[in-house]
């Protein structure tokens, strides 16, 4: 029980995500689209184009089936290839995806490639354990001319697992969103 994917707090974290993403509610992409709690806040704000990448062709499924009609099946690294053939842009890119590599996982290997379908004033977020607090990506923004838009730090109620017994605890939640 303890490997739990999506958490129930993670609403409170997508919405305030949601709200950095959507300044500018143009075209969106959301990379990862789980239980769909971003992908429903962002189809709230009406863009003009919300695309989802899903690598899992069952989650994939499950988002068409709600009603999404531009969903892409498999991996976000070869969907950015994709768009840079086609030059297709967003005005807002959202990452949360499950990363599989250890080493160089997906989050880091696609935030090097957005300058490439991220629009100049575009925003991106993204939501991935601890990756808020990866000195190693943050530095690559910065020295990739990004900048914070914004940063929004708030309590957030999450359950832990301690030797199979779930803990309520309080715990400091950092959003970020940044600009270029």
């Amino acid at each position: 029980m303890s490997n739990r994917f999506i958490h129930d707090w993670e609403y409170a974290v997508k919405r305030v995500d949601s709200k950095l993403l959507l300044r500018n509610p143009g075209r969106i992409l959301n990379i990862g689209h789980g239980k769909g709690i971003m992908d429903s806040f962002i189809s709230r704000s009406n863009p003009e184009l919300h695309t989802i990448v899903e690598r899992n062709p069952i989650i994939a499924q499950k988002a068409k089936d709600a009603g999404y009609d531009d969903v892409y099946v498999g991996s976000c690294l070869d969907f950015i290839k994709e768009c840079k053939d086609n030059g297709i842009r967003y005005d807002g890119i959202y990452f949360d995806n499950y990363c599989f590599a250890e080493n160089e996982p997906d989050w880091v290997l696609f935030t090097r490639q957005i300058n490439d379908i991220l629009d100049d004033n575009g925003t991106y977020c993204y939501f991935n354990g601890n990756s808020q607090h990866n000195s190693s990506l943050i530095k690559y923004l910065e020295d990739n001319m990004w900048s914070v838009r914004e940063s929004t730090k708030y309590p957030v109620k999450m359950a832990k697992w301690i030797e199979d017994k779930q803990e309520l605890i309080t715990t400091n939640w950092t959003s970020i969103s940044w600009k270029k």
